[in-house]
């Protein structure tokens, strides 16, 4: 798929439909099963999750107490980029921190960390550890971790996904490049 909006590319739709087929119902039994893992191994479990809300996908970061119960749910307030073509946005309702005993958490995703006033709200609630999981590894990234630890006076955890092009899924086109494999 060269292009996001690919129109009537069948290729494209048929990724869309994957992508939507596959994503997450909170609740729902995927979530479900996440708050079961992180009651099994007595872990705070975060997860990034592609949400599906009715014909709308959220990007997603769900966290579960160690009693399996979901104790944060925060939809990316505003989709980055080429993301709003598929992603919808969040309402701002869970700009706020979770009492996980060992500290204060809360969460943004990826380029949400660039908004000062959601970060606000988190340092605002008594923020101490901040959730920062991306798709960014760059220099420019860690640079800005390191300026919102000093700023918010908080722990910052900031975890990137990456993924070899032989455990992507079938039927996935993937850019090209030997350093993929």
């Amino acid at each position: 798929v060269r292009h996001l909006a690919a129109g009537a590319d069948p290729a494209a739709k048929a990724t869309f439909a994957r992508l939507m087929r596959e994503a997450v119902e909170v609740p729902g039994p995927a979530c479900d099963r996440l708050g079961e893992t992180a009651k099994r191994h007595g872990v705070w479990l975060a997860v990034g999750a592609n949400e599906r809300l009715g014909g709308t996908l959220h990007n997603t970061l769900l966290l579960h107490g160690p009693d399996g119960v979901l104790r944060r749910h925060h939809r990316k307030l505003m989709p980055t980029n080429h993301e709003r073509l598929v992603w919808g946005m969040g309402d701002g309702s869970s700009l706020h921190t979770v009492d996980a005993g060992f500290g204060n958490v809360g969460g943004l995703i990826c380029w949400e960390m660039n908004m000062p006033l959601a970060r606000f709200a988190l340092y605002q609630d008594g923020l101490e550890i901040l959730l920062a999981p991306t798709a960014d590894d760059s220099d420019a990234w860690h640079d800005s971790m390191r300026h919102i630890a000093r700023e918010a006076r908080a722990y910052v955890l900031t975890s990137v996904v990456f993924q070899r092009a032989s455990s992507h899924p079938d039927g996935v086109p993937l850019a090209g490049g030997d350093d993929l494999m």
